[in-house]
C-alpha cells in the first residue's frame, strides 16, 4: 500500500466517522430497545457525560456489540457484554430528559440501531456443522442472529448456529477444528432492529456463537409459546397456557400465576421504565442473576486482567489470554507444567471458576482431567518446573472435563489461606505427557454465601482485615421455640412445613397456612412461605431487615396488618414478647410435611384470628392478653391494697402503744398520789391529838 492510498483511507474513515455523529438517525424505540438493569459491564468506550438516552445511543454508534449502558444519571459507555442482572427498580436515577439512566452502582443497558460494521468477535466458524451432544434445542420460526440468541439463553444453552433460517442451540458438541471469522454485515436481514444484522450465508463454514457472555434480553415476553407443547415454536393456543403465561400464543409472562415461571429462586415483578410496563424475574434482595440463571452475591473477578506467569521457558505470549474476559475456548492460554495469575493483593479465595478451550480431538480435551488448584503468597518464577508451585491445595477438577463455554467450578476446601497467586497445573498423572490450555481463569472471594462459609452448622461472618475479606465461625445465640401469637424478624426460623410455591404475599402466605391449620406463617426475604405450629428461630433482628427483603431474614408473624404489601405487627405486647418464647426441649423437634393438603388435620381447630376494617384483632387470643393484663393490673392494685392496709395497721399499734405507756404513766402518778395523802392525814391528827393534849 502507498502512502497516497494509507492517507486517502485515513481521510475516508475520518469522514464517515464524523458523519455518523452529525447524521441524523432514526428515533429508537425506547420500550423495544430496553435491556435490563446490570451491576456490571464491560464497557469498550466510555464516552462521558449525556443528556439524554438517544445521546449516547448516538455516540455509540457503529460499536461491535451496539449496546450502550448509562449510569448516575449522566454517563454514558458503548458496551461490549455486561453480567449481574438485577431488579430494573435499582436503576432509578434519572438523565436530563426524564428518562432512566443506571443507579450510583448500577447500569441501565438499550440496544442500538442496527449495525452495519464488524460484528463483535464472540463468534467462529467450522468447514462442517458441529456435533451437537446432550440438550439441543431447534426453532424454524425466527428471522434473525438476535432472535437465536435470545432463544438460546431461555433455553439455557451456552452455543447456537443461525444456518438457512434454522435457530439451533446446544452447550455440549464434538471436537472440531474451529476458524476465527470476521463478520463484516453488508446486508440486514427482515428486523431492521437486529443488533447483530448480518447475511451470515458465507461460503463453506456455519457459525457457531456463544450467547450467554455477550447478550442479554428482556424476559417477560418470551421467543416461543408456552402451551405444553414439546416443539418450541410460536403458535396458538387453543387449550390454554403453561402456569405463569397468558396471552393469544401464551408469550407473555403473568406474575398472577405459578410466580410467573421464574422457579423457586426468583420472584415475578412488575415494574415500569421510561413509562412502558414490564415483567421481570428478579432474585432476592442483594443477589444477582448470572449468565446461567441463577441468583448469586455479586463478586467482583480477582483475576480479570491481572499480572499472568507460566512455566513455559519460550514463547509466553499466549498467557495473556488467561484472564482477558473472553470465554469462548478460542483463544487460550498454555503452558508446559502451570500457569499462575498474580492477583493485586492478598485474598481469601473462595472458589475458581476454570473454562476450557475448544478440543480438536478427543484426547485434546483429556489434558485437562483432574487440574488441579492451588493457592500461595509467593511463587519462584525462576524455577519452571511444577516443584516450584507445590504450593496450599485448593481443589481438583472434574474428572472428566467441560467443553468449551462451560465452566468447571472449584470450591476451595480451606477458606482461611491468604493467597496472592491462584496457579493452575495438570494433575499429577499428565504433567510430564502433555500441556496445560485454558481458556479462561476467574477467581474469586470467599463469603458466607458459599457453603455456610464451611461453618457446619455455626453461624458465618464475615469481617475485613485490611483489604481481605474473613471469615469467622461463631455459635448461634438466643435459639428458641416461639408459638402464637407472636411477631418478629430472625436470621434463622425453621418452620414444620415449606410450602412448594414461590412469590406468595405475606396475606398468600397466611391464608395457606391457615388452609393447612398452621398457626404461625413465616416469609423469607419476603417471597417465600413457611408454615408451622411451632418455629425455632436464632438471631433476633430489626423488622426493617425482613422489609427490606434480604436474603438471609425470616418474618415470624400470627397475625399482621398488611401495609405497603409489607406484614406490619399488630400486637401491642403489654410485656416482654421473651416471655412468649420458650427454651428448645423434646417439644419443639421439627417435623417435615411433604403434602400440601387443604384438608384439616385431626383435632385441630380454626384459630386463625380476623381483620376487622381496623386492623384489630377479633380472637381468643387477644382475649388472652387481656386477661393476662387484667391479672397484671389485680396483682399490682391487691399489692398497694396490702402495703396500704399494712403500713395502716402499724400506725394503728403504734398509736396504742404510746397510748398504752401514757396511761402507765398515769396510773404510777396516781398510785404516788394515793401513798402521799394517807400519811399527811397520820401526821396531821398526830399533831391535833399533842394539841389538844397541851389544851387539856
Amino acid at each position: 500500500m502507498t502512502k497516497v492510498q494509507y492517507r486517502t483511507r485515513i481521510i475516508i474513515a475520518y469522514v464517515i466517522h464524523f458523519w455518523r455523529i452529525e447524521l441524523k438517525l432514526d428515533a429508537v424505540d425506547l420500550a423495544r430497545n430496553y435491556i435490563g438493569c446490570y451491576r456490571y459491564i464491560d464497557p469498550s468506550i466510555y464516552i462521558g457525560p449525556i443528556e439524554s438516552i438517544d445521546e449516547c445511543l448516538t455516540k455509540c454508534y457503529g460499536e461491535k456489540n451496539d449496546m450502550v449502558a448509562l449510569a448516575r444519571g449522566k454517563e454514558c459507555s458503548c458496551v461490549n457484554k455486561m453480567d449481574a442482572a438485577t431488579s430494573s427498580y435499582l436503576c432509578n436515577a434519572h438523565c436530563s430528559s426524564k428518562e432512566s439512566c443506571g443507579g450510583d452502582d448500577f447500569y441501565s443497558v438499550y440496544r442500538n440501531r442496527k449495525n452495519t460494521t464488524e460484528m463483535q468477535g464472540d463468534s467462529f466458524c467450522s468447514k462442517q456443522e458441529p456435533s451437537r451432544l446432550g440438550n439441543s434445542n431447534r426453532i424454524s420460526d425466527l428471522s434473525s442472529v438476535e432472535e437465536c440468541a435470545f432463544f438460546c439463553l431461555e433455553k439455557n444453552q451456552t452455543f447456537f448456529n443461525f444456518y438457512i433460517l434454522q435457530c439451533y442451540c446446544f452447550s455440549d458438541y464434538k471436537p472440531f477444528p474451529p476458524i476465527r471469522t470476521v463478520l463484516k454485515c453488508d446486508e440486514c436481514l427482515q428486523d431492521s432492529n437486529d443488533t447483530n444484522c448480518c447475511d451470515i450465508s458465507l461460503k463453506d463454514c456455519i457459525i457457531t456463537y456463544t450467547s450467554r457472555f455477550i447478550y442479554d434480553f428482556q424476559r417477560g415476553l418470551s421467543t416461543y409459546s408456552h402451551c405444553g407443547h414439546e416443539e418450541s415454536k410460536i403458535q396458538k393456543c387453543p387449550k390454554g397456557c403453561d402456569p405463569g403465561w397468558t396471552g393469544d400464543s401464551c408469550r407473555e409472562r403473568s406474575c398472577l400465576i405459578n410466580n410467573g415461571d421464574c422457579g423457586d429462586k426468583m420472584k415475578c415483578v412488575e415494574l415500569s421504565v421510561n413509562g412502558q410496563q414490564y415483567v421481570e424475574c428478579e432474585c432476592l434482595h442483594g443477589l444477582v442473576r448470572n449468565k446461567w440463571n441463577l441468583c448469586e452475591v455479586f463478586r467482583i473477578n480477582l483475576a480479570l486482567h491481572q499480572s499472568v506467569h507460566g512455566s513455559s521457558t519460550n514463547d509466553q505470549s499466549s498467557t495473556k489470554y488467561l484472564n482477558d474476559g473472553m470465554c469462548d475456548g478460542y483463544n487460550f492460554a498454555q503452558a508446559d507444567a502451570w500457569l499462575a495469575v498474580e492477583l493485586q493483593k492478598l485474598y481469601c479465595v473462595g472458589f475458581v471458576r476454570v473454562y476450557g478451550k475448544i478440543c480438536l480431538t478427543e484426547k485434546h480435551c483429556n489434558h485437562m482431567n483432574e487440574f488441579v488448584i492451588r493457592l500461595n503468597r509467593t511463587i519462584n518464577l525462576i524455577s519452571k518446573t511444577q516443584s516450584s508451585i507445590m504450593a496450599n491445595f485448593c481443589g481438583r477438577g472434574p474428572k472428566k472435563p467441560l467443553q468449551a463455554g462451560n465452566p468447571m467450578i472449584v470450591i476451595c476446601q480451606n477458606f482461611t489461606v491468604l493467597s496472592k497467586f491462584v496457579i493452575i497445573h495438570q494433575s499429577e498423572k499428565l504433567l510430564t505427557k502433555s500441556q496445560i490450555a485454558v481458556a479462561e481463569l476467574e477467581v474469586f472471594e470467599v463469603g458466607c454465601d458459599i457453603m455456610n462459609g464451611r461453618c457446619s452448622n455455626q453461624k458465618c461472618t464475615e469481617v475485613r482485615m485490611k483489604d481481605a475479606k474473613i471469615i469467622k465461625c461463631v455459635n448461634w445465640t438466643d435459639t428458641k421455640n416461639v408459638t402464637e401469637p407472636f411477631y418478629g424478624c430472625y436470621e434463622i426460623a425453621k418452620a414444620e412445613y415449606e410450602h412448594p410455591q414461590s412469590g406468595l404475599s405475606y396475606k398468600d402466605c397466611k391464608n395457606a397456612c391457615k388452609t393447612s391449620s398452621y398457626k404461625l406463617s413465616v416469609v423469607k426475604a419476603g417471597y417465600k412461605c413457611s408454615c408451622g405450629n411451632y418455629v425455632v428461630v436464632s438471631e433476633e433482628a430489626g423488622v426493617e431487615k425482613c422489609r427490606d427483603k434480604l436474603e438471609q431474614y425470616s418474618l415470624v408473624y400470627h397475625e399482621c396488618k398488611y401495609v405497603d404489601d409489607f406484614c406490619e405487627s399488630t400486637i401491642e405486647f403489654t410485656v416482654s414478647p421473651d416471655d412468649l418464647l420458650t427454651p428448645i426441649g423434646p417439644t419443639a423437634s421439627i417435623g417435615n410435611s411433604t403434602n400440601y393438603t387443604s384438608k384439616k388435620k385431626k383435632g385441630s381447630s380454626n384459630t386463625t384470628a380476623a381483620m376487622d376494617g381496623n386492623g384489630a384483632i377479633k380472637s381468643k387470643y387477644y382475649l388472652y392478653v387481656i386477661i393476662l393484663e387484667a391479672s397484671i393490673a389485680f396483682l399490682v392494685i391487691f399489692g398497694i391494697v396490702v402495703i396500704v392496709v399494712r403500713k395502716k395497721w402499724e400506725r394503728n399499734h403504734r398509736r396504742r402503744e404510746e397510748m398504752a405507756e401514757v396511761e402507765s404513766e398515769k396510773k404510777s402518778k396516781n398510785k404516788s398520789r394515793a401513798s402521799i395523802v394517807p400519811s399527811t392525814a397520820k401526821s396531821l391528827h398526830s399533831s391535833d391529838t399533842s394539841l389538844s393534849a397541851e389544851d387539856d
